[in-house]
């Protein structure tokens, strides 16, 4: 918390992200890691930090958004599914902070890395993550 109101804990007077939706660490991509030693210590270091998931490696992230004001993917998603145009493989289904979901899928499902804040769906895959 900053000045009353709540802002990302990374220090920069000037960050516009939400609180705890970015790397704390530079050159994440190259230091994404599985070794508990080390996340141990970014534990330590960053007891406040939020927790990502590099995507493209082992998983790909269908985020379907729920935002005030905006398309919700949750009910982009259904509608496609009720008019039989779209049958959503099982995957895991984790709710988000802001209420929506994260459908996870093993790599090397043909997802691509995709922004479509119009309909409140993106897919993270190589290259991103998700938290």
């Amino acid at each position: 918390m900053r000045n009353g109101s709540w802002s990302c804990e990374c220090g920069q007077p000037t960050c516009r992200h939400r609180v705890s939706k970015h790397p704390r660490i530079s050159a994440w991509r190259a230091r994404a890691t599985k070794d508990a030693a080390q996340i141990a210590k970014w534990a330590t270091k960053y007891p406040q930090g939020n927790w990502a998931i590099v995507t493209g490696e082992d998983v790909d992230v269908v985020d379907l958004d729920r935002k005030s004001g905006k398309p919700s993917g949750i009910v982009t998603l259904a509608c496609w599914e009720d008019n039989d145009s779209v049958q959503t493989p099982d995957s895991v289904r984790v709710s988000t902070s802001n209420g929506g979901s994260h459908l996870y899928f093993s790599t090397g499902s043909g997802l691509k890395t995709t922004s479509n804040s119009g309909i409140g769906i993106d897919v993270r895959s190589t290259g991103g993550y998700v938290m």
